[in-house]
């Protein structure tokens, strides 16, 4: 078997060392994957973190000028809706055609005439209504003094005291009472006889109606 020279044996050594090295080396490289793969994860979630943040003032600032946008479109538009109103409305009346605010003026007109209208129809219609009354009372009093008087104390419930108001207030005839309306009849019961209700539940007008016929012959 033949001996190994110092020669073989430097080269064996320098072999192992190689190895050795290069096992170190290896093995150095994981570790160093390893932390790097650590540390970058670290470095990612904090990367990500800062993305965030700057997303939500991205976000923010965004909305902001959006919103500032939209305000001064809206109010550029409101300038260009009225000035284009502005410009029609002279338009039209140049044509001599009535404008919105011409209409709506001629409606606030004609609505102050309506009611100015309307005072004067109830207006005139009480006036109408209270010289007809006067009319009435006066034609009467005028026939009362023509034909004479009635008899009143006929009529059951009028009795001579009774029948000295009445005809102190001008009713001295059947024809007088057989027109009453029930208006009239409130009237008298209140400012003349002073007994609520008694016209009516004694039935004075139909009374008088029958006492004018009985007297006179025709209907009153």
């Amino acid at each position: 078997m033949p001996k190994k020279t110092k020669r073989d044996m430097s080269d064996k050594d320098l072999a192992d060392r190689i190895a050795d090295s290069a096992n170190q080396i290896w093995l150095a490289g994981l570790a160093a994957f390893e932390k790097a793969q650590k540390e970058g994860w670290k470095l990612f979630e904090s990367l990500v973190k800062e993305g965030e943040k700057v997303e939500e003032k991205t976000r923010r600032v965004a909305e902001d000028q959006i919103d500032e946008v939209k305000r001064n479109a809206t109010g550029t538009w409101d300038k260009l809706e009225q000035v284009f109103e502005d410009r029609v409305e002279r338009a039209l009346s140049s044509l001599g055609v009535p404008t919105r605010s011409d209409v709506a003026d001629l409606s606030r007109r004609v609505e102050e005439l309506s009611q100015a209208v309307g005072a004067l129809t109830k207006s005139s219609k009480a006036t109408n209504s209270g010289r007809a009354r006067s009319q009435a009372a006066a034609k009467a009093t005028a026939g009362a003094a023509a034909e004479g008087s009635d008899d009143l104390k006929k009529i059951n419930g009028i009795g001579p005291a009774l029948e000295s108001k009445l005809n102190a207030a001008g009713i001295t005839l059947y024809s007088q009472i057989a027109a009453w309306t029930e208006a009239e009849v409130t009237e008298i019961e209140e400012k003349v006889i002073n007994r609520s209700g008694q016209v009516g539940r004694e039935d004075w007008v139909a009374q008088a109606k029958q006492a004018h016929q009985e007297k006179y012959g025709s209907r009153a």
